[in-house]
C-alpha cells in the first residue's frame, strides 16, 4: 500500500483516544486548495479544517495558509527523468505525529533541509500566505505532512505526483462523525488531474466568465469518507472510462501507453467481480454512495453539508446513486512505488506495462489485485497501519490469493499458499503477528503474507459461504471506521457462530513455528 501515513504515533495517541471517545458526531470538513505550476517549479497549498470541539488548546488553533516553493534556480528534469530534489514541510507542526526533537519536525515557518535521493538538498519554506487569525471555534489549522520532489514533485518533465499525509484525523477512534473533504485543484490547461474521491461540478463562483485556452483549469474533487492520505497525480493523461457493476473504472495513461487503458479496465473488472464476492460492494457503492451537493448550496468551497453515514450492515441490492469511482493512474515513474488511496490507485509504468508481456501478465494482475484489496481494507476499513499492519496488508494479500484461484485455478492458489509458507518460515526475528509493526525488517512475510495465510486457513475451517458472510459483514460494519485486530476476532466469532479466539491466537499471539 505504500509507506505508512505517519511517524511516532505514541505522541498523540492519548489525545486521539480522548477525542474519539466523546459522544459527539459534529461534522468534520476539510477545504484544500492546491495550485500546481510545473513550468515554474512551484506548488501552492492552503486549507482549513473544522474543529471537532474548542475545549482544548490543541483544537483552538489558528488558521494558517502555507505555500511551498522550490529553488528558483532548479531546472525541470529532462523528459522521463525522476525528480532530483526532495523536500518536506509540515503545516501546523504542533499537531503532527512526529516525535519531539525529530529533525523532520521544524518550527513554524522554518526552512526545512531534507536530503534528496541523489544526496543533494532543496530548501522549502513553510510560510503563511495570510495573517494568522485566532480561532476558538469552527476552524483550525489543516495539519498535513507533504513529501515529494520539487519542482512540483516531478516524475517526468510534464507529470506531477503529490502525497499529502493527513495527520489530523483521529485514527485511533472508531466513532467517526460526518465527514466531507473537498480539494480545489488548479493545473495548467494541458494537464488532467486524478485525486481521491470523485470529480464534481465547479460551483458558480468558481466558473470562468469566458474560456481562456491559456488559463489554468480548475477541478473540484470531493469525498465523504475519512481519508488519512491524499494523493494527487496530474499530467497530460488520456482517460479510459467504463462502468462495471456500478463502478466507474477510470484509467489515466499517457499517450504512449494508450493500449494499457483497455487492458486495465478488463483486469479491474475481473478483480472487482472476485473481491465483491468476498468483501461486499466496493466502499462508496450502495446506499452510502457519494451524492453531489444540492445546487442551492454549492456556491463556494466553504459550503457545509453533512454526508450520508456509512451503513451498519453491508448494503443489499444494486448500487444506489451515481457510480462509485475507481481511478487507476499510470505515471511514467512514482516517488513511492505502487500504492492505494480511497478510490485511487497509482501503478508506476515500469511495473504496469507488464500486462503487455504474456510472461508477466499474471504477476502484474496479482499486483493490481493486492492494491485493489486495499480499497476495502486500508482505505475502506481503516486500521492502525503502523502498529497492526496485518489488518490492512493481510486482507489485501488474501484478495490476491482468492483472485489467483478465480483466474488461474486451485492449483495456482495452493502453490501461492506454499510459497507464502516458505517465506514465513524463512523470516528472521519472527514475532507473533500482533507484535509485528510496519518497520519490522520482515513485516512483508510476518504481517502481509502470514495475514493472508491466516485468512486462507480460516476459509478452510469455515468454508467459502461462511467466510464470505463474515468478511462482507465486517467490511460493511467498519467501512469508514477504524477497526482493530480484536474487533475482527470478535466479529468473526459472532458471525460464524463459533468461538474462534483459539484459532486467531495461533497467529496473533504465537510466532511462526511455535
Amino acid at each position: 500500500m505504500g509507506e505508512p501515513t505517519a511517524f511516532g504515533f505514541k505522541r498523540l495517541a492519548a489525545w486521539l483516544e480522548e477525542l474519539g471517545s466523546r459522544e459527539t458526531h459534529h461534522p468534520v470538513h476539510y477545504d484544500l486548495e492546491v495550485d500546481l505550476r510545473p513550468a515554474s517549479g512551484r506548488v501552492g497549498v492552503r486549507g482549513t479544517v473544522d474543529v471537532l470541539s474548542s475545549d482544548r488548546r490543541d483544537t483552538a488553533s489558528v488558521t494558517r495558509a502555507v505555500s511551498a516553493t522550490g529553488p528558483a534556480e532548479a531546472p525541470a528534469p529532462p523528459s522521463g527523468a525522476p525528480g532530483s530534489t526532495t523536500a518536506a514541510f509540515l503545516l501546523n507542526p504542533d499537531l503532527t505525529l512526529l516525535e519531539a526533537g525529530d529533525p523532520r519536525d521544524p518550527a513554524p515557518d522554518a526552512d526545512v533541509d531534507i536530503p534528496a535521493p541523489d544526496s543533494r538538498a532543496a530548501a522549502l519554506r513553510a510560510a503563511p500566505l495570510d495573517s494568522p487569525v485566532s480561532s476558538t471555534a469552527g476552524t483550525a489549522t489543516l495539519s498535513f505532512a507533504y513529501r515529494g520532489t520539487l519542482p512540483s514533485s516531478w516524475v517526468s518533465s510534464r507529470t506531477v505526483e503529490l502525497a499529502l499525509y493527513n495527520l489530523w484525523y483521529p485514527l485511533f477512534s472508531s466513532r467517526l462523525g460526518p465527514f466531507t473533504f473537498r480539494m480545489l485543484l488548479r493545473v495548467p490547461p494541458e494537464m488532467v488531474p486524478a485525486v481521491n474521491g470523485r470529480l464534481v461540478p465547479l460551483p458558480p463562483d468558481l466558473l470562468p466568465d469566458e474560456h481562456d485556452d491559456d488559463a489554468p483549469r480548475g477541478y473540484l474533487w470531493e469525498s465523504t469518507g475519512p481519508a488519512t492520505d491524499i494523493a494527487v497525480c496530474a499530467g497530460p493523461y488520456m482517460v479510459h472510462q467504463e462502468t462495471r457493476d456500478g463502478v466507474s473504472v477510470e484509467i489515466h495513461v499517457l499517450f504512449d501507453d494508450y493500449d494499457l487503458g483497455d487492458m486495465y479496465i478488463d483486469w479491474a473488472g475481473r478483480i472487482l467481480r472476485t473481491l465483491t464476492r468476498w468483501f461486499g460492494p466496493l466502499p462508496g457503492a450502495g446506499p452510502q454512495a457519494l451524492t453531489p451537493p444540492p445546487p442551492e448550496t454549492a456556491v463556494s468551497l466553504l459550503t457545509r453539508q453533512a454526508p450520508i453515514q456509512p451503513p451498519v450492515e453491508p448494503p443489499v441490492g444494486p448500487p444506489a446513486g451515481p457510480p462509485v469511482r475507481l481511478g487507476i493512474v499510470i505515471p511514467p515513474h512514482s516517488n513511492w512505488g505502487g500504492y492505494t488511496r480511497a478510490s485511487h490507485i497509482v501503478l508506476p509504468r515500469p511495473m504496469a506495462v507488464g500486462l503487455r508481456d504474456a510472461g508477466d501478465t499474471q504477476r502484474t494482475a496479482l499486483w493490481l489485485a493486492h492494491e485493489m484489496g486495499h480499497l476495502w481494507h486500508g482505505s475502506g476499513v481503516l486500521s492502525d497501519s503502523v502498529n497492526e499492519p496485518w489488518m490492512s496488508e493481510g486482507f489485501a494479500e488474501f484478495a490476491r490469493l482468492v483472485f489467483t484461484e478465480a483466474e488461474w485455478g486451485e492449483a495456482a492458489y495452493r502453490q501461492g499458499l506454499d510459497e507464502h509458507r516458505d517465506s514465513v518460515r524463512a523470516a528472521r526475528a519472527a514475532l507473533p503477528m500482533a507484535a509485528v509493526r510496519w518497520d519490522h525488517p520482515e513485516a512483508h512475510a510476518l504481517a502481509r503474507l502470514r495475514g493472508g495465510l491466516m485468512l486462507a486457513e480460516l476459509r478452510d475451517l469455515l468454508g467459502d459461504d461462511t467466510l464470505s458472510s463474515v468478511l462482507r459483514g465486517f467490511t460493511g460494519r467498519f467501512t469508514g471506521r477504524v477497526a482493530r485486530g480484536g474487533d475482527f476476532v470478535r466479529w468473526a466469532s459472532r458471525a460464524a457462530g463459533t468461538d474462534l479466539t483459539g484459532f486467531f491466537a495461533r497467529y496473533l499471539e504465537a510466532a511462526p513455528g511455535e
